[in-house]
């Protein structure tokens, strides 16, 4: 969701920091920063990893980044959510919690 978003929404009055990833430019993040309340830092190694051998980049998975992704492909599984049947947010969001705490007591058998 993007930083503008949020606040229509009304969503940024808890948050004090934005993680973003590299694709939006410094030049971008110091704009929002001065725009918005909190600060939108980005996130990520100061420049992409080479690959000594031939001198290409390469993809490296940011540790946290990744966790939050993996956890979206396992939200992914449950076919309620992934059908989008809920007709508001209150109900969505029930769904969601649902979904979340089948996860995890999955995890502990």
């Amino acid at each position: 969701m993007s930083a503008s978003r949020l606040v229509a929404f009304g969503q940024n009055e808890r948050l004090d920091v934005l993680l973003a990833d590299r694709g939006i430019s410094a030049k971008t993040a110091e704009r929002l920063t001065k725009e918005h309340d909190f600060e939108v830092r980005r996130y990520g190694w100061a420049t992409q990893p080479v690959d000594p051998l031939t001198g290409r980049k390469v993809f490296k998975p940011l540790k946290h980044a990744w966790k939050v992704e993996a956890a979206h492909a396992q939200l992914d599984k449950s076919r309620r959510l992934a059908k989008s049947f809920e007709n508001t947010e209150r109900s969505a969001t029930a769904w969601l919690n649902l979904a979340c705490i089948a996860m995890v007591l999955n995890d502990l058998r």
